[in-house]
């Protein structure tokens, strides 16, 4: 009969080892969503735009709506022509609550209509709550060059709040 000293230590060897790997695994998934090293690159625009977006929305469920619209009204959230803007719609009337890039348009419910008369508000107001989401493409103020581009916008709907992020033809 083997020796109940060298089974305990065995036993408790294993059971160490055991949590050991669990809290490996909790901490592994839970950097994983946030990781930038699972970001496409900017060189795919439009992967890149939708991982922006996927983060925006990984954030307001693990944050709340404050922290959220916060850290993207924040200089920090901005990275070159790279952004999250985020609309508030209150009964139709589309309010914008964040956007790092123009933050003079936060509070407001401007009007969205490119220079090409195109309502991209509307197309925006159309995105389904809980879908996946819609590419929606119109002229906006080019964060660096502050000149109107082509922008290629992934917007997601939930609830009230429309998380977006785009690409700009033509301007790297």
């Amino acid at each position: 009969m083997p020796n109940p000293w060298t089974l305990a230590a065995l036993v408790l060897a294993a059971v160490g080892t055991a949590i050991a790997v669990a809290a490996l695994i909790v901490g592994i998934v839970a950097l994983g969503g946030d990781s930038d090293t699972d970001a496409p690159t900017k060189a795919a625009p439009r992967a890149y735009t939708v991982w922006l977006v996927e983060q925006a929305l990984a954030r307001y469920e693990r944050d709340g709506a404050e922290a959220t619209l916060d850290y993207y009204n924040s200089p920090e959230a901005l990275d070159g022509p790279w952004y999250v803007f985020v609309i508030e719609d209150r009964d139709g009337a589309l309010y914008s609550v964040a956007n790092s890039n123009r933050p003079d348009l936060v509070g407001t419910t401007y009007e969205r209509i490119d220079a090409n008369g195109y309502d991209y508000g509307a197309a925006f107001a159309e995105t389904a709550d809980g879908g996946a989401g819609q590419w929606v493409t119109y002229l906006f103020t080019h964060p660096v060059t502050r000149q109107n581009a082509p922008k290629h916008t992934w917007i997601v709907r939930r609830g009230e709040f429309l998380f977006g992020a785009g690409w700009y033809e033509g301007i790297n």
